[in-house]
């Protein structure tokens, strides 16, 4: 039952963690983009009255509306209490978790298909994860994870998963029995036991709410019409079914809502014996379409054909929880309601010339065409059926989506295509064909000027076909509006898909050059594997298990911040942001919020008792924690609301209105800061002069890079809860840099240090988001704690996360070199300028500098690094930072030499590394040649595009030195408990998701020789860990380690005098005999750089081999080889982890996530996941290696291990170099030279097809 005081408008995810106090289920996007909401549905279908099981975003999902249905969460299906479920066990036993957050999305997702009734094959499920992102892992673990459980998995798979079950049978221990388990009670979910409610599912139900807001569920047509009576214009009513609408387009308010779900008569489909016509319920889901059009196609291809490549469409929209509830009405209505929405179901469904009957208030139904549709008034008016026409072979069809990424994201341009041809007469047009696109303009459909003229045209004709394009050409105008693509790249991949439809026809009439431009890149079924040391005799150490997390990760039970309960009295806080800037701020109007319900307080600048900063101790620049005079960029906060819930919270911070003046156009071009010299913009940050200028000069080579910005995208936003104590305050910080927080709390609360107690248990997705930029919504929520006197709580959502918080620092370099005739570098001038954004607080310049010199003769290389500001928010840290860009920077140079002196880039790195590395980097590069068949690829690469016109592969190998320096401090405080001899653990750094708390716990263990599951880590604290660094860099595992490691020293050296008095005691009698002759049995150390200086290089090799469409602009990544130096790996799982999540998270800065803003305010406009596309489960390498050099110790690293959490994304620039040797193919192709050039990055399918030089004229047959 839910409580009648309940908006309308909470959403599922809401009441399942605020009223039914349900913490496991996550949310981030609340747009059904992330996943982490996932949930199990089980419901009465209503037209065929049988039980279907699916998932669904909690996070679309008006509450009222899971009327009848049973919601299964993540504490539904197991725990630690009752057992875990298979698939909670699987995927924390196959290391698939890092930091935790998107797990219990994950493990529904999976629960949900296993339940489906459905015969899962591997392929579903790597189908079925495009709804999923993961920041952390790269995927790859997931996905193998989670095959396993499939029909077909492989028999690798399938020992492993088994494996996992018997580890955790073993491992636990009953609290019942005290015994092993043996997985009987756990029985949390039995799917023979569901109540679904079936009784009362098809009731009409009415409520009506405080605010006189209507929620109506009906159960037929009629009764819908019923609700249309009670309306007028002025009323704002929706029809809602599966509301994914609201992922897309923001809704407002609703005065009246009307559920659909129940009325059977939408959810049917029928063939009309006299017309042959598919006849669809206007309710029927994407994911029963799907379904529907499959067994059509399947059963009657003589009519039905075409509906195969429509449910191969439609596969391609959202994501399977997005399917399953959303209908294709709603999908069209979305189309209706916003004309520049690219909707796949309205352009493939008019290719097809489907018809809509649409019923009218008064009774009467009409049949419309969907342009028809468009143009009516559809006010007291619902879509009833969807009308289908049989086609014969005569007819044929052609659909196809381009998007920024394989799965889950909108289309760039979509397009469908239907020709009724003569086949036997070079496909000779017998009617004027249907030639649609989306994504072009507002108004545009019909490419009207092509389809008349080529009515009766011979399609396999070239003379035909190249007028046509041409024609195309000059009638497709796409507009601005969409600022994600430019109109170019839109007008080009229009022809170019029509081009792609023509080779498609007759494959066999084409020549096998052009042949393959007429398929789309066929993705197979991705695999990997690991291949690393491990040494039984010193176990735990370098024993390969799963994260300790790993398994209350995938029950939902590991709890974040958000996650803590709530307490009395409780308040929301939320940021207000400005939407433009630069200029004077003249005023902050609340007066829309004054009277809002809910609503408690606006505090400003003004309200601010300390100090009105967002950064205390490490402060170069002043940056206000609220803008009091002067607006220095969009994005920037103003103040905050606090209400008594998050979404009013929200809700009211958008009402704000800031109001200012003397607005000035933003500077956000780095490139051309750069080149102005304006030196108020531009200062000297860093340099490296060379030391020597070498004469021997055969070749001057000039060019430039720019190396764009990118969101971390953690899945857990900024988040903080504050609650006033008789000492102070508690601050619950999402923050990887505790000592931060509190310098800052107090700070601007004007108290001192020891008030302000900092905790972090764990942080969801870190990356550098969460060192410097945590203190603005941690700042802002304990001001407004302790204004108020009580608790607040504050949870940043993703637009104001993205709009106000900054990113990895953006660079743009410039370089001269000079070379000798074998490509060795005489000298090497670079300048680069690093965008910091407004302020210069977080500083870029001296890594550049630090990790820019290490691989290559340095002593020639000679470094200017600048600092440039722009009207942006400031930019921070973001994994590898500096190493990432620069290193980019040197490995383009390389590729740059050895293009103009023809030579293998492999030949122009060995001749330019520093000797000191030569034999390391050369073994290694021999090794990874040879495992990885390098040079019998490289053959079979240019055979390829010797043979392929359209489709083009690159494959490069560049190798990796990293310098790796631990120069930060942090605190562990060890104790142990007589009694049982168990021990807890705290330290000073934040378990982000790289293991700390994991090699932490194995290194205490083996030095002090007892078992792991004596050992506890327990949450830090400023109390325990004052003054410690953030973590970040690699360097925190590295460094508590032996802060660890020295605690068990000191221990052991205090129970020394008892183990030699009692030699024969066992650990638990050891540590009560030491208690009781009152040994100190707490022990604290802190690590210090000055006391233990730990420095080394770590060394790295990758082989990357990719696949580009010229036609199109996609590309997908064939195979990765790394080969990663780990040293003495202490935990390989966490370890291969860290490598393949980095490794990804760099495919995702060079290939798909770009930033936008609003040239003329500077406001960000890729602010969701709707239009900010990182990597997904299909983006990921089809053949994924990584392989850890075998027999290095490391002597100079913790138990002679190397840190592996940021090195290997500076390995993934690789990828940019293959996808530049496949594009140089094409374009000498297509101009007959072979130049060098320069492509914008990230290499989107925009940047990929514009730089391919294709033209109408080299279209061929």
């Amino acid at each position: 039952m839910i409580p009648p005081d309940i908006n309308p408008s909470t959403t599922l995810n809401a009441y399942i963690r605020d009223y039914a106090l349900a913490k496991g289920t996550k949310y981030m996007c609340q747009e059904g983009g992330c996943g982490a909401c996932i949930v199990t549905v089980k419901r009465i279908n209503s037209a065929t009255q049988k039980q279907e099981t699916f998932g669904v975003n909690s996070c679309l999902v008006p509450v009222y509306s899971c009327h009848g249905w049973s919601i299964i969460t993540i504490e539904g299906i197991g725990n630690r209490r009752n057992g875990f479920h298979k698939v909670q066990l699987t995927l924390a036993g196959f290391n698939g978790t890092q930091c935790g957050y998107c797990s219990p999305g994950m493990v529904m997702n999976m629960f949900s298909l296993l339940n489906s009734g459905k015969n899962i094959t591997m392929k579903d499920v790597e189908n079925s994860f495009g709804s999923n992102i993961c920041r952390c892992t790269g995927y790859r673990s997931i996905l193998d994870a989670f095959k396993s459980l499939a029909s077909d998995a492989t028999p690798e798979l399938k020992r492993k998963c088994a494996d996992i079950e018997d580890l955790y049978k073993e491992g636990k221990i009953c609290p019942k029995t005290n015994e092993g388990c043996n997985n009987t009670c756990h029985k949390l979910y039995n799917k023979n036991n569901d109540n679904l409610l079936s009784d009362i599912s098809n009731i009409s139900i009415k409520m009506i709410f405080n605010d006189n807001t209507k929620w109506f569920r009906v159960t037929t047509i009629k009764e819908i019409y019923e609700v249309f009576e009670t309306t007028d214009t002025s009323t704002k009513y929706m029809l809602l079914a599966g509301h994914t609408s609201n992922g897309v387009y923001r809704i407002g308010h609703i005065d009246i809502y009307i559920d659909i779900n129940a009325v059977s008569d939408l959810h049917t489909y029928t063939v009309d014996p006299d017309t042959g016509n598919l006849i669809l319920g206007a309710n029927v889901s994407l994911t029963r379409a799907i379904t529907i059009f499959k067994n059509m196609a399947s059963e009657k291809p003589d009519k039905y054909a075409y509906l195969e490549q429509l449910a191969n469409h439609i596969e391609l929209v959202a994501n399977v929880p997005v399917r399953n509830i959303g209908t294709l009405a709603g999908n069209l209505s979305i189309k209706y309601n916003n004309r520049n929405f690219p909707s796949d179901i309205f352009i493939i469904l008019e290719a097809v010339k489907t018809k809509l009957t649409i019923g009218h208030i008064t009774g009467i139904v009409y049949e419309y065409s969907l342009q028809g549709y468009l143009q009516l008034d559809m006010y007291q008016r619902l879509i009833i059926n969807i009308i289908l026409p049989p086609y014969d072979s005569s007819y044929v069809y052609g659909s196809y989506k381009i998007m920024q990424r394989a799965q889950n994201t909108h289309a760039d341009v979509n397009s469908a295509f239907l020709v009724k041809v003569n086949k036997n007469d070079k496909f000779r047009v017998l009617e004027t064909p249907n030639i649609v696109f989306g994504g072009i303009n507002t108004n545009f459909i019909h490419a009207t000027n092509t389809e008349t003229y080529l009515n009766g045209k011979q399609l396999l004709n070239i003379s035909v076909l190249k007028e046509a394009c041409t024609i195309l050409k000059s009638e497709v105008k796409p507009d601005s509006i969409n600022a994600e693509t430019s109109p170019l790249y839109r007008q080009s991949l229009a022809v170019n898909l029509f081009y792609k439809f023509i080779l498609s026809l007759s494959p066999d009439n084409v020549s096998t050059k052009y042949k393959s431009g007429g398929t789309l890149l066929e993705r197979p079924l991705s695999s990997g594997k690991q291949d690393f040391q491990t040494e039984k005799l010193i176990w735990p150490i370098t024993k390969p298990i799963p994260k300790l997390e790993a398994f209350l990760q995938c029950s939902g039970e590991a709890e974040f911040v958000n996650d803590i309960p709530a307490v009395q009295n409780q308040l929301y806080a939320a940021v207000v942001l400005t939407r433009t800037g630069p200029g004077l701020l003249d005023n902050i109007d609340t007066s829309l919020i004054k009277n809002m319900p809910g609503v408690v307080k606006f505090l400003s600048a003004k309200d601010i008792p300390g100090k009105n900063i967002i950064i205390s101790y490490t402060q170069v620049e002043i940056e206000e924690l609220f803008a009091e005079k002067e607006i220095k960029f969009s994005g920037q906060p103003v103040g905050v609301v606090i209400a008594t819930t998050q979404q009013i919270a929200n809700v009211a911070a958008e009402r704000v209105v800031v109001k200012v003046n003397n607005q000035q156009k933003p500077v956000l071009d780095l490139r051309e800061v750069a080149q102005s010299g304006d030196k108020n913009r531009i200062s000297i940050g860093a340099t490296k002069p060379a030391t020597t200028k070498k004469t021997d000069i055969k070749l001057k080579l000039n060019g430039s890079l720019l190396v764009g910005s990118q969101y971390h995208y953690t899945m857990e936003t900024h988040t903080c809860f504050c609650i006033p104590t008789e000492d102070g305050i508690d601050v619950f910080s999402a923050t990887q840099d505790l000592h931060m927080m509190q310098n800052n709390v107090a700070a601007v609360l004007a108290v001192p240090l020891n008030s302000v107690f900092v905790r972090t248990k764990r942080v969801g997705g870190g990356y550098g988001a969460k060192l410097i930029r945590s203190a603005l919504v941690t700042s802002a929520c304990a001001l407004a704690s302790n204004n108020l006197k009580v608790p607040v709580r504050s949870v940043m959502t993703m637009e104001s996360n993205m709009e106000a918080i900054g990113k990895r620092f953006p660079m743009y370099g410039q370089y001269e070199i000079a070379i000798n005739e074998k490509g060795v570098i005489q000298y090497a001038n670079l300048n680069t300028y690093s965008n910091m954004g407004k302020f210069f607080n977080d500083t870029i310049c001296k890594s550049l500098t630090y990790f820019g010199p290490v691989l290559y003769e340095d002593n020639v290389w000679d470094y200017k690094c600048y600092a440039a500001r722009l009207d942006i928010p400031s930019n921070t840290y973001c994994r590898s930072p500096g190493s990432t860009e620069i290193i980019a920077l040197n490995e383009y140079i390389m590729e740059h030499i050895a293009h103009e002196i023809k030579q293998d880039p492999v030949s122009i790195r060995l001749a330019n590394i520093k000797q000191e590395h030569y034999s390391v980097i050369s073994t290694l590069i021999a090794d990874l040649k040879k495992n990885s068949d390098f040079d019998e690829r490289k053959t079979a690469v240019d055979t390829f595009n010797n043979k392929n016109r359209w489709k083009k592969r690159g494959i490069t190998l560049v190798p990796m030195c990293y310098a790796y320096d631990i120069n930060m401090k942090y605190s562990v405080l060890l104790s142990v408990y007589a009694g049982d001899g168990t021990i807890a653990l705290t330290h000073g750094g934040v378990e982000i998701g790289q293991g700390i708390n994991t090699k932490v716990v194995q290194a205490c263990a083996y030095t002090l020789g007892i078992d792991m599951n004596m050992i506890r880590v327990t949450s830090t604290n400023t109390i325990t860990a004052p003054n410690n660094s953030g973590t970040g860099g690699s360097v925190a595992s590295d460094s508590v380690t032996i802060a660890v490691i020295e605690c068990c020293k000191i221990l052991l050296q205090r129970l020394d005098p008892i183990k030699k008095k009692y030699p024969n005691l066992n650990w638990k009698d050891l540590i009560n005999k030491a208690d009781a002759e009152f040994v100190d049995l707490c022990c604290e150390y802190m690590y210090s750089p000055i006391v233990i200086p730990r420095k080394y290089n770590i060394y790295g090799v990758v082989v990357t081999e990719v696949e580009i469409d010229l036609l199109t602009g996609q590309h997908q990544i064939v195979r990765v080889d790394l080969l990663e130096d780990a040293g003495q790996s202490i935990s390989p799982l966490v370890d291969i982890g860290q490598v393949e999540g980095a490794f990804v998270m760099g495919l995702g800065y060079y290939l798909n996530e770009k930033l936008i803003y609003d040239s003329n305010t500077g406001n960000l406009l890729t602010n969701r996941s709707w239009n900010y596309t990182p990597p997904g489960a299909k983006d990921i390498p089809i053949d994924f290696r990584v392989y850890f050099r075998r027999d290095v110790p490391n002597h100079l690293g913790i138990l002679r291990s190397k840190a592996t959490g940021e090195p290997p994304l500076c390995l993934s620039v690789s990828v940019v170099f293959a996808i530049r040797n496949a594009l140089a193919s094409g374009r000498k192709d297509a101009t007959g030279k072979d130049e060098w050039f320069e492509i914008n990055l990230p290499y989107t399918p925009e940047n990929i097809l514009l730089s391919a030089e294709t033209t109408i004229e080299q279209f061929s047959l």
